[in-house]
């Protein structure tokens, strides 16, 4: 199974510092199957009808969103919110740019996926893990 390990490093605004902030991203081939454990709780992820004992609390869990009506209703909740928050962050984005009479970079957002989340990156407001905004 190839994994490839990321140890994150995020830059402090004030100071331009680089800190280590503990968190590792694990980036996993999910179409190799090797039969090690992560290459079947992959296959868990990945494959709709896969159930495996290993993991039954993740099994489970998938089941229950993908087949009960209690968790179609979470999840349609969960994707109508998240909708939701991404269509307030383009407009707060859209107004932003009216305001400042930045015609172009509006029109370019529209058609520009990267641009547009670049501009709202640099921005937007962003809520940090302990509930601040910065």
């Amino acid at each position: 199974m190839t994994r490839f390990f990321i140890s994150n490093k995020v830059k402090i605004r004030e100071g331009g510092k680089a800190v280590d902030n503990g968190f590792e991203e694990v980036y996993v081939n999910t179409v190799i199957r090797d039969n090690s454990e992560v290459s079947e709780l992959m296959e868990v992820f990945v494959n709709d009808n896969v159930y495996n004992s290993k993991f039954p609390k993740t099994s489970d869990g998938k089941r229950r969103y993908k087949e009960t009506e209690g968790g179609l209703n979470a999840m349609c909740e969960i994707m109508e919110r998240i909708t939701a928050d991404e269509r307030n962050r383009i407009n707060s984005l859209n107004i932003i740019l009216l305001r400042d009479k930045r015609y172009d970079d509006l029109e370019r957002a529209a058609e520009d996926y990267e641009f547009q989340e670049k501009l709202m990156n640099e921005l937007l407001p962003k809520e940090t893990d302990d509930g601040f905004i910065r």
